[in-house]
């Protein structure tokens, strides 16, 4: 079968944060706005992996791509020699672009077991089911 694009909302009507549950092909989405206003849309299922509570009613967080370890030893990589610096140096572009990018990404939170899902990539942002406390362990097992 050939792949087809389907119209599901006017982008227009999306305002940054956003969420819209939608049904589309017997599938009920989310599209989500980005919080930036990069102008970014997401489409994601509207049901969490873990027990299928609906994420429409879900917080949208903004949430660090990398892990505080990672980034700390990024930070470490200093420049030392004046050789180095020089041959190193950032161009005025690059260091923009940098100041643009706050090393985060959306983010939408269970509103059940409190798991924060990447809406990019779908990735686990920080401890799975950490609510409630010690029995969200425990339900962590039942899927």
């Amino acid at each position: 079968r050939e792949e087809e694009w389907i119209d599901v909302i006017p982008k227009t009507r999306l305002s940054p944060g956003e969420v819209v549950p939608v049904t589309v092909g017997g599938l009920d989405l989310l599209i989500i706005a980005g919080l930036t206003s990069d102008t970014r849309l997401y489409a994601i299922a509207n049901s969490c992996p873990h027990l299928g509570t609906p994420l429409e009613i879900g917080q949208l967080v903004r949430l660090p791509k990398e892990s505080p370890a990672t980034a700390t030893t990024a930070a470490s990589d200093v420049v030392t020699t004046k050789e180095e610096e020089s041959a190193n140096r950032w161009t005025e572009l690059q260091v923009s672009s940098l100041l643009q990018q706050d090393g985060c990404e959306d983010c939408i939170v269970c509103p059940l077991h409190r798991t924060a899902f990447a809406l990019e990539s779908g990735q686990v942002r920080g401890e799975w089911c950490p609510y409630p406390p010690v029995v969200g362990k425990l339900t962590s097992l039942v899927k």
